[in-house]
């Protein structure tokens, strides 16, 4: 054994408090292991494919892209950059999933384009369009469309004796095959 200083044993002790308490990287680490256990253990276990590099919804952000449109849709000026959108509220501005009928002039380039009983959608950030004329109009999540990318955001929900994910007003139902996952739009 050996000895250590009154110096070095209240070093070892200040180390070993921070690294268990409550507020350390290493106790969040522990307790979010116990949480992913218990959730796994109660609910079917599945990782949520997420946009990276956008900002979650419902996020609360002082200002927008300089680049932004403004589309007037039912007395509300909503700001549209790069297949986002921000909502007015106060001073600032709120990451949403656009209202049906709101219509757009450009998709980003990473959209997605899919047939859903034989009718063409574009998707992106939780949002469907459909070709209007010479752009997009945003309409309702149509049944059956499967994505394989949610906005950060979503909310797990149950219903129909399942774990559903909801992006505001649609449920996706996740599944799998041949290795590769997806979610598929429900109607509840």
């Amino acid at each position: 054994m050996f000895s250590l200083s009154a110096t070095g044993r209240t070093m070892i002790l200040v180390i070993l408090a921070t690294a268990f308490h409550p507020g350390s990287a290493r106790a969040q680490h522990h307790q979010h292991e116990r949480h992913a256990a218990v959730h796994h253990r109660h609910k079917k276990a599945f990782k949520v494919r997420t946009y990276q590099k956008c900002p979650r919804l419902r996020t609360r952000v002082a200002v927008v892209p300089p680049q932004a449109i403004v589309i007037a849709h039912k007395r509300t000026s909503y700001r549209f950059h790069g297949g986002i959108f921000y909502k007015p509220v106060g001073s600032a501005f709120i990451v949403v999933t656009p209202p049906v009928g709101i219509r757009v002039n450009v998709l980003p380039e990473s959209r997605r384009l899919m047939v859903v009983r034989g009718i063409s959608y574009f998707y992106y950030y939780g949002t469907f369009y459909a070709r209007s004329g010479s752009g997009y109009k945003v309409v309702r999540a149509p049944a059956g469309a499967q994505v394989d990318t949610l906005p950060e955001g979503y909310e797990e929900v149950e219903a129909q004796g399942e774990t559903l994910i909801r992006v505001d007003d649609t449920c996706f139902r996740p599944a799998a095959a041949d290795g590769k996952e997806w979610y598929e739009v429900v109607d509840l």
